[in-house]
């Protein structure tokens, strides 16, 4: 009677964890994807060239936190907007955003733009 028992929890637990690895699966792969995703969307939306006016107006359409900076110490890092985009990628005590510079010339148009991964945590 013990070992039918057994063999039952032993196959519950076997079973969660199947689970539980394919939902984490899946959840890696979605966020993996995330970043590429947001560079597809600013590329198809924000082509080189594009008005700083008009790179503000994506931003907050699509409600991401947003700021300019038109001077710092460091003057390859002059002329543009910062944002930070707050997404699903949070493994205890690790958070990921994404931060996205937009980088523009002297007659405020788009001139790059990059995206890159942000961790915070201790």
């Amino acid at each position: 009677m013990r070992t039918r028992y057994f063999i039952f929890a032993a196959a519950i637990v076997i079973a969660l964890g199947a689970i539980a690895g394919g939902i984490y699966q899946r959840t890696r792969q979605r966020e993996s994807a995330f970043p590429a995703k947001v560079e597809k969307d600013i590329r198809e939306h924000l082509p080189i060239g594009s008005t700083r006016a008009a790179v503000v107006a994506y931003l907050d359409d699509n409600r991401i936190a947003h700021s300019y900076v038109s001077e710092s110490a460091n003057l390859e890092h002059s002329n543009y907007e910062v944002a930070t985009i707050r997404y699903a990628a949070f493994r205890w005590p690790v958070k990921t955003e994404l931060q996205v510079f937009f980088n523009f010339d002297t007659q405020q148009r788009l001139v790059s733009y990059s995206v890159q991964e942000i961790s915070s945590g201790p």
